[in-house]
């Protein structure tokens, strides 16, 4: 849609780089973008992104200085140790027990943060189906959240030295990965009036958020180099919440999208 529009209204000066945002759930279009010598030969002097926000009026605009969207990243963590018959548990070394400990250990890790920061246990597979066996592996998979990044990098030491030391007491040798990484997102402050600016130019309501949203948005990769901010669309009141299985994108939103950001090229252009 901003691409039409510009086709046939010209800006008084500069480039538009438009970026149809790839493998955004993973965390790697952003990176893939940013480590393209074709992006590279471009220096952006800023960088703006929308995202669409159910449970707000539609088309309004949602906005924050500072942290709009939390860091996360996975973790998981791999166990081995020794099967052996069901009969004979003593003979292996079954990483159930250990699992358990790690579990409960880092849901306390959780009590040392403030609300922005946590965990959650989002994956357990322990041995297999097989009545006869005492398993010998066992993997953990978590998510770890923060709105601030120095946190985020603490809670992932400290998760990793549980599940390290847990590991030990148990005779267990263990692997951990720390995989799809979000930076926590923050709105550069000159950036963000632009976006208000031209939400008022255009009578768009504008909404400042109180506190960051708790999920994750790989824009921030581009955030960490280039001034710039996110903001949200709403997609209405009583709109299904993201990811939800009722959710379908509100088309009759695009409009309101097309029309704000082509006025924040309009600002920064004239």
């Amino acid at each position: 849609g901003v691409a039409d529009i510009l086709s046939g209204h010209e800006l008084d000066e500069g480039e538009v780089i438009l970026l149809f945002q790839p493998a955004e759930e993973t965390g790697k279009g952003a990176l893939g973008v940013i480590g393209d010598p074709a992006f590279n030969k471009l220096v952006p002097d800023y960088a703006f992104a929308l995202h669409n926000i159910p449970g707000y009026p539609a088309n309004s605009i949602i906005i924050k200085d500072g942290c709009f969207a939390s860091a996360s990243a996975g973790m998981e963590c791999f166990f081995y140790g020794k099967i052996s018959h069901a009969a004979e548990p003593e003979k292996g070394s079954n990483p159930a027990l250990a699992v358990s400990r790690i579990i409960q250990a880092l849901y306390d890790l959780n009590k040392s943060y403030g609300s922005g920061t946590f965990l959650t246990v989002v994956h357990v597979d322990i041995g297999e189906k097989a009545y006869g066996t005492s398993p010998g592996q066992a993997v953990l998979r978590c998510t770890l959240r923060s709105t601030d990044n120095s946190a985020m990098s603490k809670l992932a030491a400290e998760a990793q030295n549980i599940v390290s030391n847990i590991s030990l007491d148990h005779e267990l040798t263990n692997e951990i990965n720390i995989v799809e990484e979000f930076p926590a997102l923050m709105n550069d402050p000159d950036s963000v009036k632009i976006v208000i600016d031209s939400a008022k130019d255009v009578g768009m309501e504008v909404i400042g958020m109180g506190s960051p949203f708790p999920w994750s948005e790989d824009f921030s990769h581009f955030l960490k180099t280039i001034p710039g901010c996110i903001f949200g669309l709403g997609a209405g009141k009583d709109h299904p919440k993201l990811h939800q299985p009722e959710y379908d994108f509100p088309n009759e939103i695009i409009d309101g999208g097309v029309k704000i950001f082509f006025n924040i090229l309009k600002r920064i252009s004239g």
